[in-house]
């Protein structure tokens, strides 16, 4: 969540400095400086930035979001795995246990084998 509100904020005040820098541009320079008409082509071109960059923004949450999914499915997959390991371990003990069951069972036959009265 704080890497969301982080890349937010990043964008937020990419925009700003991009309009700012537009308006300066716009403004600073070239022949048609104080032009009505040029304030108008600033405000339409400063409009599309914003429009654009709002787009960009769609485009980044949407990122965020799929990134956000494939980490829970990541998550999701490792608590499987876990689960399953554990199980294993399980199994694995018990395994054991009856392979030094079956041990002691073969240790008794050959003790009985060996002993004069069997």
């Amino acid at each position: 969540m704080d890497k969301k509100k982080m890349a937010a904020c990043l964008v937020v005040l990419l925009v700003c400095l991009g309009v700012g820098w537009i308006m300066y541009e716009r403004n600073s320079g070239g022949t048609d400086s104080g032009n009505g008409n040029n304030v108008g082509n600033t405000i339409q071109c400063t409009q599309n930035e914003i429009r654009d960059v709002g787009n960009q923004i769609n485009a980044a949450t949407t990122e965020l979001d799929n990134g956000r999914d494939a980490v829970n499915r990541a998550e999701n997959a490792v608590g499987k795995l876990e689960d399953s390991r554990s199980e294993r371990a399980e199994l694995i003990g018990e395994c054991e246990q009856l392979i030094s069951e079956i041990r002691n069972i073969f240790t008794d036959i050959d003790a009985a084998n060996r002993s004069p009265t069997g």
